[in-house]
């Protein structure tokens, strides 16, 4: 199976959203597996494109109920392994410029990142992140999953650039 993390910013402008969806529709036609988070804006459009063409989704969500749409196989942080959360946590802690003062919340926001990049095991990488943030600039919870990308050499293709 061939993987790709599709994310963005909640205020990612239409014109892109629809970019994303169609990007969505194409990488499921072309047999990969979308990973995202199920947030408002670029993850719902990536899902929303995909699976028109593709059942082959790994959405991860920081807790239960987290988004609009729901689906029985999103998979919450809470339903993964204690042992995996955690070393999803510690792969985020270290790339976080202020971890320590982040809420809970925004700690499981950032490590379901982890997910989205490494996989559900952490060890089986997305091929490409794709994603939206203002000016092509990492910021936000998207940062994290790029400088995941980044570590792991993972091509990052930021529309907003």
């Amino acid at each position: 199976m061939k993987y790709y993390t599709g994310i963005g910013s909640r205020e990612t402008p239409q014109e892109v959203l629809d970019t994303m969806k169609r990007l969505g529709h194409s990488m499921g036609m072309s047999g990969y597996c979308l990973r995202s988070g199920n947030a408002q804006g670029a993850d719902s459009y990536f899902y929303e494109g995909h699976q028109m063409s593709s059942s082959d989704y790994e959405i991860f969500l920081p807790w239960k109920k987290f988004g609009e749409t729901q689906n029985d196989i999103f998979i919450p942080l809470d339903d993964i392994d204690n042992s995996l959360v955690q070393k999803a946590v510690d792969i985020v802690s270290v790339i976080h410029p202020a971890w320590s003062r982040c809420s809970q919340a925004a700690k499981k926001m950032h490590a379901r990142n982890a997910f989205q990049v490494l996989g559900p095991d952490l060890e089986t990488l997305s091929e490409v992140v794709i994603c939206w943030t203002k000016g092509g600039r990492p910021v936000g919870g998207t940062a994290t999953a790029i400088r995941i990308a980044n570590e792991h050499e993972i091509p990052v293709w930021n529309l907003g650039k």
